[in-house]
């Protein structure tokens, strides 16, 4: 994580776990995917865009809830990592 990712990194983390997991797991991550999976499964199979989409929508929204879980704490590991390392030993 260098100095700019972790400067981007504080101010995504005053904002809060569920903000975050929220915004862009199930909203941002679970509905883009769902719209281009619905995109993508209407083009090879016979059923409608819309069809797929109230399909994959929750099921992405869902998917996206444990995305940004994840992200969250993969984030937080790289950023107390950094903290360590720049903090002295005593």
């Amino acid at each position: 994580m260098n100095e700019k990712q972790r400067a981007n990194w504080l101010n995504i983390r005053t904002k809060g776990y569920w903000h975050f997991v929220i915004v862009r797991g199930v909203l941002f991550w679970g509905i883009v995917t769902a719209f281009i999976f619905s995109a993508l499964m209407s083009v090879f199979n016979e059923p409608s865009f819309l069809f797929y989409l109230l399909l994959a929508i929750p099921t992405f929204m869902i998917g996206g809830l444990f995305w940004g879980m994840w992200t969250w704490a993969s984030a937080e590991k790289s950023y107390k990592i950094r903290q360590s390392q720049k903090s002295p030993s005593l």
